[in-house]
Protein backbone atom coordinates (compact mmCIF):
# COMPACT_ATOMS: atom_id res chain seq x y z
CA UNK A 1 0.00 0.00 0.00
CA UNK A 2 1.31 3.42 -0.88
CA UNK A 3 1.95 5.49 2.17
CA UNK A 4 1.81 8.88 0.52
CA UNK A 5 1.48 10.80 -2.69
CA UNK A 6 3.36 13.91 -3.69
CA UNK A 7 1.99 17.39 -3.10
CA UNK A 8 1.62 19.85 -5.95
CA UNK A 9 4.58 22.21 -6.07
CA UNK A 10 2.32 25.20 -6.61
CA UNK A 11 1.12 24.93 -3.02
CA UNK A 12 -2.50 25.31 -4.13
CA UNK A 13 -5.26 23.04 -2.97
CA UNK A 14 -5.60 20.04 -5.23
CA UNK A 15 -9.22 19.38 -6.10
CA UNK A 16 -9.70 15.66 -6.57
CA UNK A 17 -12.86 14.35 -8.19
CA UNK A 18 -14.58 11.41 -6.58
CA UNK A 19 -14.51 8.76 -9.26
CA UNK A 20 -16.41 5.97 -7.57
CA UNK A 21 -18.55 4.47 -10.30
CA UNK A 22 -21.80 2.59 -9.93
CA UNK A 23 -20.63 -0.83 -8.85
CA UNK A 24 -21.83 -3.99 -7.22
CA UNK A 25 -20.19 -5.93 -4.43
CA UNK A 26 -17.19 -5.09 -2.31
CA UNK A 27 -15.03 -8.16 -1.72
CA UNK A 28 -11.85 -6.17 -2.37
CA UNK A 29 -10.87 -2.60 -1.64
CA UNK A 30 -12.40 -0.16 -4.12
CA UNK A 31 -10.12 2.65 -5.27
CA UNK A 32 -11.79 5.99 -4.50
CA UNK A 33 -10.70 9.58 -4.01
CA UNK A 34 -11.97 11.95 -1.37
CA UNK A 35 -13.63 15.19 -2.41
CA UNK A 36 -12.77 18.46 -0.76
CA UNK A 37 -14.98 19.51 2.13
CA UNK A 38 -15.55 23.25 1.84
CA UNK A 39 -17.32 23.67 5.19
CA UNK A 40 -20.40 21.92 3.79
CA UNK A 41 -20.54 18.77 5.92
CA UNK A 42 -22.14 18.95 9.33
CA UNK A 43 -22.29 15.85 11.51
CA UNK A 44 -26.03 16.04 12.00
CA UNK A 45 -27.50 12.88 10.46
CA UNK A 46 -28.80 14.79 7.41
CA UNK A 47 -27.82 13.44 3.99
CA UNK A 48 -28.54 16.73 2.20
CA UNK A 49 -25.09 18.07 3.19
CA UNK A 50 -23.55 15.49 0.84
CA UNK A 51 -25.49 16.60 -2.22
CA UNK A 52 -24.50 14.63 -5.31
CA UNK A 53 -21.22 13.38 -3.81
CA UNK A 54 -22.91 10.31 -2.29
CA UNK A 55 -22.26 7.31 -4.50
CA UNK A 56 -24.13 4.05 -4.24
CA UNK A 57 -23.42 0.39 -4.74
CA UNK A 58 -25.87 -0.63 -7.42
CA UNK A 59 -27.09 -3.96 -6.11
CA UNK A 60 -26.49 -3.42 -2.39
CA UNK A 61 -28.93 -0.59 -1.60
CA UNK A 62 -26.27 1.37 0.24
CA UNK A 63 -24.34 4.59 -0.45
CA UNK A 64 -21.02 5.98 0.82
CA UNK A 65 -19.45 9.42 0.85
CA UNK A 66 -15.90 10.58 1.64
CA UNK A 67 -14.72 14.16 2.10
CA UNK A 68 -11.77 15.74 3.85
CA UNK A 69 -10.21 19.08 4.58
CA UNK A 70 -6.85 19.88 6.10
CA UNK A 71 -7.84 18.75 9.57
CA UNK A 72 -10.61 16.14 9.32
CA UNK A 73 -11.96 13.21 7.34
CA UNK A 74 -15.75 13.04 6.94
CA UNK A 75 -17.49 9.75 6.16
CA UNK A 76 -21.14 9.23 5.28
CA UNK A 77 -23.28 6.13 4.80
CA UNK A 78 -26.94 6.02 3.69
CA UNK A 79 -29.22 3.02 3.36
CA UNK A 80 -32.96 2.38 3.28
CA UNK A 81 -32.51 -1.40 3.39
CA UNK A 82 -34.23 -2.55 6.58
CA UNK A 83 -31.99 -5.56 7.04
CA UNK A 84 -28.85 -3.43 6.80
CA UNK A 85 -30.34 -0.86 9.18
CA UNK A 86 -31.03 -3.52 11.80
CA UNK A 87 -27.57 -5.03 11.39
CA UNK A 88 -25.99 -1.64 12.01
CA UNK A 89 -28.22 -0.79 14.97
CA UNK A 90 -28.21 -4.23 16.61
CA UNK A 91 -24.67 -5.52 16.08
CA UNK A 92 -22.92 -2.15 15.86
CA UNK A 93 -20.70 -0.76 13.12
CA UNK A 94 -16.91 -0.47 13.15
CA UNK A 95 -15.08 1.69 10.61
CA UNK A 96 -11.52 0.39 10.43
CA UNK A 97 -8.82 2.82 9.27
CA UNK A 98 -5.41 1.51 8.28
CA UNK A 99 -2.33 3.23 6.90
CA UNK A 100 1.32 2.26 6.69
CA UNK A 101 1.68 3.41 10.31
CA UNK A 102 -1.06 1.61 12.24
CA UNK A 103 -4.71 0.55 12.37
CA UNK A 104 -7.59 2.00 14.40
CA UNK A 105 -11.30 1.23 14.57
CA UNK A 106 -14.17 3.64 15.16
CA UNK A 107 -17.07 1.85 16.84
CA UNK A 108 -20.29 3.73 16.26
CA UNK A 109 -22.94 2.80 17.05
CA UNK A 110 -21.95 0.30 19.70
CA UNK A 111 -23.66 -3.09 19.89
CA UNK A 112 -27.03 -2.83 21.59
CA UNK A 113 -28.62 -4.96 24.29
CA UNK A 114 -30.21 -8.03 22.61
CA UNK A 115 -33.26 -7.56 24.82
CA UNK A 116 -33.78 -4.13 23.32
CA UNK A 117 -33.62 -5.52 19.79
CA UNK A 118 -36.30 -8.08 20.63
CA UNK A 119 -38.62 -5.13 21.10
CA UNK A 120 -37.57 -3.79 17.71
CA UNK A 121 -38.55 -6.74 15.53
CA UNK A 122 -38.91 -5.66 11.96
CA UNK A 123 -42.16 -7.34 10.94
CA UNK A 124 -43.10 -6.22 7.42
CA UNK A 125 -46.80 -6.65 8.31
CA UNK A 126 -46.62 -3.80 10.79
CA UNK A 127 -47.52 -0.23 9.96
CA UNK A 128 -44.64 1.79 8.52
CA UNK A 129 -45.10 4.51 11.14
CA UNK A 130 -44.62 1.93 13.93
CA UNK A 131 -41.40 0.70 12.34
CA UNK A 132 -40.19 4.28 11.86
CA UNK A 133 -40.87 5.24 15.47
CA UNK A 134 -39.16 2.15 16.85
CA UNK A 135 -36.05 2.74 14.76
CA UNK A 136 -35.93 6.37 15.86
CA UNK A 137 -36.29 5.35 19.50
CA UNK A 138 -33.40 2.93 19.14
CA UNK A 139 -31.21 5.56 17.46
CA UNK A 140 -31.92 8.03 20.27
CA UNK A 141 -30.14 5.77 22.75
CA UNK A 142 -26.97 5.31 20.67
CA UNK A 143 -24.84 8.12 22.06
CA UNK A 144 -21.38 6.62 22.61
CA UNK A 145 -18.47 6.38 20.19
CA UNK A 146 -15.39 4.27 20.85
CA UNK A 147 -11.92 4.21 19.31
CA UNK A 148 -10.21 0.81 19.46
CA UNK A 149 -6.87 -0.62 18.44
CA UNK A 150 -6.29 -3.59 16.15
CA UNK A 151 -6.81 -5.98 19.08
CA UNK A 152 -10.25 -4.52 19.81
CA UNK A 153 -9.03 -2.81 22.99
CA UNK A 154 -10.70 0.56 23.70
CA UNK A 155 -8.44 3.61 23.53
CA UNK A 156 -11.18 6.21 23.89
CA UNK A 157 -14.90 6.21 24.70
CA UNK A 158 -17.06 9.31 24.74
CA UNK A 159 -20.32 10.90 23.74
CA UNK A 160 -20.46 10.74 19.95
CA UNK A 161 -22.08 14.15 19.55
CA UNK A 162 -20.00 15.98 22.13
CA UNK A 163 -16.56 14.51 21.52
CA UNK A 164 -13.94 17.17 20.93
CA UNK A 165 -12.44 15.39 17.92
CA UNK A 166 -14.16 12.10 17.00
CA UNK A 167 -17.82 12.89 16.34
CA UNK A 168 -20.68 10.70 15.08
CA UNK A 169 -24.38 11.08 14.38
CA UNK A 170 -27.15 8.82 13.08
CA UNK A 171 -30.36 10.14 11.56
CA UNK A 172 -33.46 8.46 10.15
CA UNK A 173 -35.79 10.21 7.72
CA UNK A 174 -37.85 9.02 4.75
CA UNK A 175 -37.11 5.41 5.71
CA UNK A 176 -33.37 6.06 5.28
CA UNK A 177 -30.68 5.62 7.91
CA UNK A 178 -27.99 8.31 7.62
CA UNK A 179 -24.65 7.65 9.32
CA UNK A 180 -21.93 10.31 9.62
CA UNK A 181 -18.60 10.48 11.43
CA UNK A 182 -15.79 13.01 11.63
CA UNK A 183 -12.25 11.72 12.17
CA UNK A 184 -9.34 14.06 12.95
CA UNK A 185 -6.39 13.84 10.60
CA UNK A 186 -4.08 15.81 12.88
CA UNK A 187 -3.80 17.51 16.29
CA UNK A 188 -5.05 14.39 18.06
CA UNK A 189 -2.88 11.78 19.79
CA UNK A 190 -4.97 8.87 18.57
CA UNK A 191 -5.16 10.03 14.97
CA UNK A 192 -1.41 10.60 14.96
CA UNK A 193 -1.05 6.83 15.31
CA UNK A 194 -2.21 6.39 11.73
CA UNK A 195 -1.99 9.82 10.05
CA UNK A 196 0.80 12.30 9.45
CA UNK A 197 1.33 15.15 6.98
CA UNK A 198 2.56 12.78 4.27
CA UNK A 199 -0.32 10.29 4.50
CA UNK A 200 -2.22 10.25 1.24
CA UNK A 201 -3.96 6.88 1.31
CA UNK A 202 -6.00 5.06 3.92
CA UNK A 203 -7.68 1.66 3.79
CA UNK A 204 -11.23 1.83 5.13
CA UNK A 205 -13.35 -1.16 6.10
CA UNK A 206 -16.99 -0.89 7.22
CA UNK A 207 -17.92 -3.98 9.25
CA UNK A 208 -20.87 -4.91 11.43
CA UNK A 209 -20.86 -7.58 14.10
CA UNK A 210 -22.37 -11.03 13.81
CA UNK A 211 -26.14 -10.96 13.45
CA UNK A 212 -27.95 -13.06 16.06
CA UNK A 213 -30.08 -15.66 14.29
CA UNK A 214 -32.25 -16.50 17.26
CA UNK A 215 -33.31 -13.07 18.48
CA UNK A 216 -36.67 -13.59 16.76
CA UNK A 217 -38.29 -16.96 16.40
CA UNK A 218 -39.61 -16.65 12.86
CA UNK A 219 -37.05 -14.11 11.60
CA UNK A 220 -39.72 -12.08 9.89
CA UNK A 221 -37.65 -8.97 9.50
CA UNK A 222 -38.33 -7.66 6.03
CA UNK A 223 -35.43 -6.72 3.80
CA UNK A 224 -36.18 -3.65 1.74
CA UNK A 225 -35.72 -4.89 -1.84
CA UNK A 226 -34.73 -1.52 -3.25
CA UNK A 227 -33.85 2.00 -2.28
CA UNK A 228 -34.74 3.94 -5.36
CA UNK A 229 -31.31 5.60 -5.35
CA UNK A 230 -30.87 8.22 -8.04
CA UNK A 231 -28.26 7.66 -10.73
CA UNK A 232 -24.77 8.80 -9.77
CA UNK A 233 -24.37 12.56 -9.78
CA UNK A 234 -28.05 13.33 -9.13
CA UNK A 235 -28.98 14.89 -5.83
CA UNK A 236 -32.65 13.98 -5.52
CA UNK A 237 -34.01 12.16 -2.49
CA UNK A 238 -33.44 8.41 -2.22
CA UNK A 239 -36.93 7.09 -1.55
CA UNK A 240 -37.03 3.63 0.04
CA UNK A 241 -39.35 1.02 -1.43
CA UNK A 242 -41.76 -0.24 1.17
CA UNK A 243 -42.46 -3.76 -0.07
CA UNK A 244 -42.43 -6.95 1.95
CA UNK A 245 -39.74 -9.56 1.54
CA UNK A 246 -40.67 -11.71 -1.50
CA UNK A 247 -42.06 -15.16 -0.62
CA UNK A 248 -39.31 -17.72 -0.17
CA UNK A 249 -36.52 -15.16 0.21
CA UNK A 250 -34.09 -16.19 2.96
CA UNK A 251 -33.10 -13.86 5.76
CA UNK A 252 -29.60 -12.44 5.29
CA UNK A 253 -27.54 -12.96 8.46
CA UNK A 254 -24.12 -12.16 6.98
CA UNK A 255 -22.26 -9.19 8.53
CA UNK A 256 -21.83 -6.10 6.38
CA UNK A 257 -18.31 -5.81 4.98
CA UNK A 258 -17.32 -2.97 2.61
CA UNK A 259 -13.72 -2.05 1.83
CA UNK A 260 -12.26 1.05 0.20
CA UNK A 261 -8.78 2.31 -0.63
CA UNK A 262 -9.27 6.04 -0.17
CA UNK A 263 -6.96 8.71 -1.55
CA UNK A 264 -7.10 11.87 0.53
CA UNK A 265 -6.88 15.46 -0.65
CA UNK A 266 -3.43 16.79 0.20
CA UNK A 267 -2.75 20.43 1.08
Amino acid sequence: MKKSIKKRKTGKIVFLVLTLSVISGCSVGLEVQSTLNENTIKIDGDRRDWGSSLNYLKDDNIAFGFKNDQDNLFIGLVTADRTKIMKILSTGLTVWLETGKDKLGIKFPLRTDPGEIREMRMNPDRDTSVIRNRIKNLITNRGDLQVINEDDLPLYTGDAEEGPDFIGKIGYEDEQLVYEIKIPLRNNKLSERIFDESTGEVEINFATGKFERNFEGRNRMGANPGMGFPPQGEGRNMGGMRGRRPPGERMDFEPLDYKFNLMLNLF
